[in-house]
């Protein structure tokens, strides 16, 4: 489904007319914003262990992505590509690496020359950059797999970068926010069950038993 289709689908939820011009921004908006939010919640699932990595791909497979950045002897800071959303894994020299994401607070306090040198080297990821330690020799190669930024939806053709299985979250996500900021559904029915379509099948809460 391309935006226009989507808008149509969200209109068709509230059973409100697609002639209501003044909900055509809105809807569009939230669109976009539906993309994100589920994204956010498939990053979640896979930071928390609850998902993982095959799983990720089957939600957002569009979106997956992989580069490689070659190591400089004394060098510790590495750019990340533009497009990064979230980083999933690195491998250095085809080994795993920890990884790890780090606030500005904490560069400032542990700075990389400070950073515990040990066997086990360890992939700090901040802002833009991979920050590796202990730094390494020449010529080594950082893999590194992520999460791309989706590209916003401008035009009613464009189509988002879920997969069509998964696309009905996004009217129905567009449906609660339109619902939540005022608009009335002629449907009657409340916000939140809009938000549970979305929801259903893709936000996995943790075991508390466990």
């Amino acid at each position: 489904m391309n935006r226009g289709e989507l808008r149509t689908a969200a209109l068709a939820n509230l059973m409100i007319p697609t002639n209501e011009s003044q909900l055509v921004s809105i809807i569009n908006q939230e669109l976009n914003a539906a993309v994100n939010a589920y994204l956010q919640i498939v990053i979640s699932n896979y930071k928390n262990k609850l998902a993982g990595f095959e799983e990720i791909g089957n939600f957002v497979p569009a979106l997956i992505a992989q580069d490689t950045i070659v190591t400089t002897s004394g060098t510790s800071d590495y750019a990340l590509n533009s497009d990064v959303r979230e980083v999933l894994s690195v491998l250095l020299n085809g080994k795993k690496v920890g990884l790890i994401d780090i606030t500005e607070d904490y560069l400032e306090l542990y700075r990389p020359a400070d950073f515990p040198v040990n066997e086990w080297v360890t992939a700090r990821r901040y802002g833009e950059k991979l920050i590796l330690s202990p730094t390494q020799e020449d010529g080594l190669v950082i893999d590194y797999r992520y999460i791309k930024e989706p590209t916003e939806m401008t035009a009613d053709g464009n189509i988002p970068e879920v997969p069509p299985e998964h696309q009905y979250r996004l009217y129905n996500y567009a449906c609660y926010m339109a619902a939540k900021i005022g608009v009335q559904p002629i449907s009657g029915l409340a916000p939140e069950y809009f938000m549970d379509l979305f929801n259903s099948g893709i936000r996995i809460e943790p075991d508390e038993s466990e």
